[in-house]
C-alpha cells in the first residue's frame, strides 16, 4: 500500500517495490551507480512514509565513497531467494547437500 500511495512522488522506487520484491527481499538492477543511488534514496523516503526501513543495501562491485550515507553491507556472501550471491563478483551459486542412504 505504501508503494501504491507514493508512486506519483517516487515512481521508479514504487515500481521496484511492487514488481521486484518478495517477502523481505527487493532485487533490482539499474544501468549505473548514479541511478542506483537515486532509487535507493527514493526507496528509503518512500518506505519511511509507511514506517518501514531498509535493513541494508547490497551493491555489486567494490565499495566506494559514493555510497556514503547509505547502509551498505560489506559481507562477501548474501542469501537471496534461496541462492547465495557474491556481490563483489556479481555471481550467484547454489549450495546443495547430498545424503547417501544405505
Amino acid at each position: 500500500m505504501t508503494a501504491e500511495m507514493s508512486k506519483d512522488i517516487y515512481p521508479e522506487a514504487a515500481e521496484m517495490i511492487l514488481r521486484n520484491s518478495y517477502v523481505d527481499d527487493i532485487i533490482n538492477s539499474v544501468d549505473n551507480n548514479d541511478q542506483a543511488r537515486k532509487v535507493m534514496e527514493d526507496t528509503e523516503k518512500l518506505l519511511a512514509k509507511g514506517g518501514f526501513t531498509i535493513k541494508h543495501w547490497i551493491v555489486t562491485g567494490k565499495q566506494s565513497d559514493q555510497w556514503n550515507g547509505l547502509h551498505i553491507s560489506n559481507e562477501p556472501k548474501e542469501k537471496i531467494l534461496g541462492m547465495i550471491w557474491q556481490p563483489r563478483d556479481d555471481m550467484f551459486t547454489f549450495q546443495a547437500k547430498i545424503k547417501f542412504f544405505k
